[in-house]
């Protein structure tokens, strides 16, 4: 299986806006069934709506389990990876909605 490196170079992460892209080509490496690493070495924050945008939209499009089964987050500082896990769990429970 193909798997893609998404390196984000911005230390901070704030805005929906510049995560709708990032979203988006992560989402159409899932649906391609390819794996993605997503390096966040450099990131040092990130907000609450980046996180949902990206994060959470994506976990209410594809669900829980295809996001954790193709895109693997490295090098992410514990704070960060608290917002990404939030925005991912609220955003679930819409996932599980929608299937309904």
């Amino acid at each position: 299986m193909e798997k893609i490196i998404i390196e984000l170079d911005r230390t901070d992460l704030a805005s929906r806006a510049l995560a709708v892209p990032v979203r988006e080509k992560i989402a159409s490496y899932i649906k391609a069934n390819t794996n993605i690493v997503l390096d966040l070495g450099k990131v040092m924050s990130v907000s609450a709506s980046y996180a949902d945008e990206l994060f959470g939209i994506l976990t209410k499009n594809l669900g829980v389990q295809a996001v954790i089964e193709h895109l693997k987050i490295i090098n992410v500082s514990e704070p960060v990876l608290e917002s990404i896990a939030e925005a991912m769990q609220v955003r679930s429970t819409e996932h599980c909605q929608q299937a309904a």
